[in-house]
């Protein structure tokens, strides 16, 4: 998966995930993520 800009959907100007937005594979990232989705959500 190619990277692209901050205009990714889903994404602040700065390139950080906004929480609360469903990925693609259906999970929802959070503020609160467990330290096993987080490290998925990494990249």
């Amino acid at each position: 998966m190619a990277k692209k800009g901050y205009k990714c959907k889903g994404r602040k100007q700065n390139g950080q995930l906004m929480k609360g937005y469903t990925l693609r594979n259906g999970r929802v990232v959070r503020a609160n993520t467990t330290r096993k989705n987080a490290n998925n959500l990494k990249g």
